[in-house]
Formats: structure tokens, sequence, C-alpha cells
């Protein structure tokens, strides 16, 4: 019998990017081990999966300290979510922005190749970093199961992990 617990792995120093492109590969059939066999279809009433994604500096390039309009992706982010979005697995983008950046917000997002996402929640700036992120993951998980976040911060690490991600 599988051991169905949640793992939670860590890699100091390792970029998000990093971290979503090993989030793929896990996810890949070449990334699976196992005896070869199918496996076993989800039961009926199972949420489908998702995951979180923070923006700044998680997707976005640190080194370009600029307006959203002028920031540059990380290497990689746009193809590494593209891939998760395609596996069913729906992207929440969950940022500590201020709620007026939405509208630049989704404009960058579409402008450079990231996949829409089953939702953009941005914070109002009188909420602090935890209490938002935690809000709005406990909301989606009565729709979704969370199979990982990622972040820059380690507010981030703590939010994911109070709400057992």
């Amino acid at each position: 019998m599988r051991d169905r617990r949640r793992k939670f792995i860590a890699f100091p120093g390792m970029s998000p990017v990093a971290a979503l492109c090993l989030g793929a590969l896990l996810l890949s059939p070449a990334g699976c081990s196992g005896s070869g066999e199918e496996a076993p279809a989800r039961p009926p009433r199972a949420k489908p999966p998702a995951c979180v994604i923070d923006i700044d500096k998680t997707i976005t390039d640190p080194a370009f300290r600029r307006k959203m309009a002028k920031k540059v992706p990380m290497a990689n982010a746009p193809a590494v979510l593209s891939r998760v979005a395609s596996r069913g697995i729906a992207v929440f983008y969950l940022s500590r922005r201020p709620v007026g950046r939405l509208e630049a917000t989704k404009w960058w997002l579409a402008q450079h190749g990231f996949p829409p996402g089953a939702g953009l929640y941005l914070c109002d700036r009188n909420e602090d970093r935890v209490p938002f992120k935690i809000r709005i993951i406990q909301e989606l998980q009565e729709n979704y199961t969370f199979l990982f976040g990622v972040g820059d911060q380690p507010t981030d690490a703590e939010s994911y992990g109070i709400c057992g991600i």
C-alpha cells in the first residue's frame, strides 16, 4: 500500500523557478516511480488538483525592479506553469500586490505567455500577508486539492504549511 502522507522537501538556495521545474518533473511520467501499472481512477467526488504561485520575485525576475509593465519573467517560468496547467492542475496566482494592480497584472501574465490560471488574487494592503494567503487558500481548498505552492518568502512557506500544502 502506498504511503499517501504528504512530504515536504526543502532545497535551501533553490530559486523559485528551479522549484517549479522540479515540481513539473516530478509530475511528469518520467519523474514518477512505480510498478508501471496505471494509477487508480480518481474517486467520483475527488477535488481537482491545484497549485498556488506567488508573483513578485517568484515568476518575475528580481533583477528587474521596475513597474509591472517592464518586469521580466523568470527564465522558463511561463513554460513550466503552462506544462503544469496542461496536466490538469489549476494554477492560482496569489500575491500581496495591491488590488489596484489587478488589470496590469492580468495584462503582464498574458503578455508573457503564462497560463490564464484558475484565479488571480491580490491583497488589500490593510491585510497582513500570512492571514491573506491563508484565508484565500482555505476558501479554495473547499473545491481544490493543492499539490504544491511556490513563493520566495518564508511567509509563503508558512502560509502553505498552515494550509497543509
